[in-house]
């Protein structure tokens, strides 16, 4: 997620191509109800979150399934894509961490001279 906008990649066979619109609506909806982040300003916000769950459903779910019914090709463009994100986004936490932790040492440095300043007179 970048500035709150979520990626989303919807992977319909061809016999369900009609239903696209709902499934992309229902993708937008879902994401509103629950991940909306309403209300909330930001600049330059980036997260990068693994989720990963497990129920008594899972016997069902094919993790092959993508690889099977899409080309290879598309898939592997956008697993490039995400991984690029991915690594734009770690990037730029990493400098936010530095730019903090330089800066949270510089007033504690200042701080410490005009305490040292004030109370060594």
């Amino acid at each position: 997620m970048v500035n709150n906008l979520d990626h989303y990649y919807l992977f319909l066979l061809e016999d369900y191509r009609d239903l696209s619109v709902l499934f992309a609506f229902f993708t937008v909806f879902f994401d509103y109800k629950n991940y909306a982040n309403q209300g909330e300003i930001v600049i330059s916000k980036k997260k990068v979150e693994f989720n990963y769950t497990f129920d008594k459903n899972n016997k069902y779910y094919d993790k092959d399934w993508i690889k099977k019914h899409f080309d290879s090709q598309a898939v592997l463009t956008i697993k490039k894509e995400i991984a690029q994100e991915r690594k734009k986004a770690l990037k730029s936490i990493k400098k936010t961490f530095l730019f903090l932790l330089i800066l949270i040492l510089f007033v504690f440095a200042l701080f410490l001279a005009v305490f040292l300043f004030f109370f060594n007179a």
